[in-house]
């Protein structure tokens, strides 16, 4: 269970988020980016960029979590799709210029998976922006925080997130 510990303090930290629908929205989103891509240097940029941008970071876990899984089943179709667009002949010469750029290539952009993942994150990006806007307003509503505050697994896991953080704290003070 410590393993999907964090899963469960990113669903918990939903409930109690402040976030706008709108950041909810693109957390949702690049959630699905860090989920969809093969971890490179794009997954960096998006991480870094996801930092100075004021997302929901709960809603932005748990995407990645749902779409890095997704994407297991989403590999053969992703490969088929970025060998199709990497093999259109008019736009060869864009890949071309693209490779001769100093950083371009290490993208991976001529992978056929990342290419493929890309191009699904792009198709998928407005339904699970929108998505993600809806499940947010959903869950900041008084009447479903006070049944998500009732079940009694709630209860447990922010008992047992406040005991780790005094374990944590007590590590801290006595090593």
């Amino acid at each position: 269970m410590i393993p999907y510990w964090k899963q469960f303090v990113a669903a918990v930290n939903i409930v109690h988020s402040k976030a706008t629908s709108v950041q909810a929205g693109l957390g949702a989103v690049v959630g699905m980016f860090l989920g969809l891509l093969p971890m490179s240097i794009n997954s960096v940029i998006i991480i870094l960029i996801s930092t100075f941008l004021n997302l929901d970071a709960g809603l932005m876990v748990w995407s990645t979590f749902c779409f890095a899984t997704l994407s297991t089943f989403l590999d053969t179709f992703a490969h088929h799709l970025g060998f199709w667009m990497l093999s259109l002949p008019a736009l060869k010469p864009i890949y071309t210029t693209l490779y001769n750029l100093p950083f371009a290539p290490f993208s991976n952009f001529n992978n056929t998976l990342v290419m493929g993942n890309t191009l699904l994150g792009i198709i998928f990006f407005f339904p699970v922006y929108f998505s993600g806007k809806k499940f947010i307003k959903m869950i900041q509503t008084a009447s479903f925080q006070q049944k998500i505050e009732k079940f009694k697994a709630n209860k447990i896991i922010m008992k047992v997130s406040s005991f780790l953080s005094l374990f944590n704290l007590k590590k801290k003070w006595f090593g």
